[in-house]
């Protein structure tokens, strides 16, 4: 069994990593979430997914040039967060996870402008959240109520499933590898193999009905909280 999402855990292995290895990792998950916004306009006609795979692309292409453009950088950034913020004004039945995609290049934009190894941890976060979801609404898993599952039992259910297994594999997959340098050959294999897996199945159940509160947030409730 893999060690499933923990902060403290990606805090201790993102500084073996260089700064420009973080974005190669950010911008791997943000490639294999990318395929369910893409489904999400498919179905709906909602989002902008040329707008957010250009985005994405210039991530890639800054890490394979060696050349960030500030101001670039800077009007991604403008772009995506206005379709974050769309994201969570959409009356979609997939809010979370158009929430979740634009989120995470945000993170990877954030993570090519910083440098900071916080960023590449939201990033996981975000792709966390978006399989959680899928596991939890493909599962029937309750959330809501005094009955629903919370703290340690919902942090098993989740991270016990094989689409989070595979998901954490992945991560930490990438990580070794990038513990070893982030050569443009190494960076060219990781975005093709990223943009050849992505983290969810194409039958997205609707999760217009979940709890807006977070999945990571749930998981820290105690037996004697519950979610409204």
């Amino acid at each position: 069994m893999i060690e499933p999402y923990n902060k403290q855990m990606l805090l201790r292995k993102m500084p073996g990593l260089s700064a420009m290895a973080r974005v190669v990792f950010a911008s791997c998950c943000a490639s294999r979430l990318f395929p369910t916004y893409e489904l999400i306009h498919e179905k709906e006609g909602t989002g902008e997914p040329a707008k957010l795979k250009a985005a994405l692309d210039y991530c890639w292409e800054s890490v394979l040039t060696g050349v960030k453009n500030e101001t670039a950088c800077k009007l991604q950034l403008q772009v995506v967060e206005e379709m974050v913020n769309a994201a969570y004004s959409s009356m979609s039945a997939f809010p979370h996870y158009s929430q979740d995609a634009t989120s995470i290049v945000y993170y990877s934009l954030l993570a090519l402008s910083s440098g900071k190894i916080e960023d590449p941890i939201w990033a996981v976060h975000c792709i966390y959240e978006s399989v959680g979801r899928y596991i939890v609404t493909k599962e029937g898993l309750l959330l809501k109520g005094k009955q629903g599952l919370k703290g340690q039992k919902l942090v098993s259910k989740i991270n016990d499933s094989p689409l989070m297994q595979q998901e954490f594999s992945r991560e930490l997959r990438d990580i070794e590898e990038l513990s070893n340098g982030s050569s443009t050959e190494r960076a060219q294999l990781l975005r093709r193999r990223a943009e050849a897996e992505p983290a969810l199945p194409a039958d997205l159940p609707d999760t217009s009905n979940l709890p807006s509160v977070r999945l990571i947030q749930a998981m820290m409730l105690s037996d004697d909280e519950f979610c409204l």
